[in-house]
């Protein structure tokens, strides 16, 4: 086995986000994951060829987080890695100077193919495959898997915890306003709930929806996931 040679960050809000993806790509002998990061903490103090800056549960290309990790000295390169695609949203994460927008459809192959991309000096955009692989989505995990969510369902579940209204959900994850209802009426079936009010319940108390970073630095009973 060779030394890795590609040094990528994983950053996300959700510790099991960034856990499934270094996981995914640590299977290749050139990738080294030399940092998982919980938005909001510090990257490490080394030099990192590309951060691979998941969405999961965010409102992506237009977050003050993804704005500094651009702009921070030390990181070559940011990647976004969504669910969301659009040729507006694309456009954007490029001109706040993202240097890869890809597509979670993308298997793991072509992610890693993306990364060394990025990392040569390309600008990558890879959109959603029209036939993504099976193990597309095996490969990762996200809060609520457990309960048979996919992930869209996931992400608008978590973010009625945070509070938002399904036109901010819809606008946050570039869907429409029924699109958004049509997640939730799934989720709330699987999760065996039947309004906002107990999923939100059951995303702050559950530890399958938990934030680590906020469990660590807050008390579970302050309204906001722990």
């Amino acid at each position: 086995m060779r030394d890795p040679s590609l040094r990528v960050a994983v950053v996300n809000d959700y510790e099991i986000v960034v856990e499934g993806l270094a996981a995914m790509l640590e299977r290749f002998d050139d990738i080294a994951i030399v940092d998982r990061v919980t938005v909001g903490e510090e990257l490490s103090r080394e030099t990192i060829d590309v951060v691979l800056y998941d969405t999961f549960g965010r409102d992506g290309v237009f977050s003050e987080e993804l704005a500094t990790l651009v702009a921070t000295p030390r990181v070559r390169h940011v990647a976004v890695f969504t669910l969301s695609w659009t040729d507006g949203l694309t456009g954007l994460a490029l001109e706040r100077g993202v240097s890869g927008v890809l597509s979670k459809s993308l298997d793991r192959e072509a992610l890693a193919t993306g990364l060394r991309r990025i990392a040569d000096g390309a600008v990558v955009v890879m959109p959603p495959e029209r036939s993504p692989s099976r193990h597309t989505t095996a490969d990762r995990d996200w809060p609520g898997r457990l309960f048979k969510l996919s992930e869209r369902e996931s992400e608008v579940v978590v973010l009625v915890a945070e509070g938002l209204r399904n036109q901010e959900i819809a606008r946050a994850l570039d869907l429409s306003e029924d699109t958004v209802k049509t997640h939730l009426k799934r989720a709330y079936r699987k999760l065996g709930v039947a309004n906002r009010a107990q999923a939100t319940s059951l995303a702050v108390r559950d530890p399958a929806f938990r934030l680590e970073r906020h469990e660590m630095t807050e008390p579970e009973d302050s309204g906001r996931p722990a």
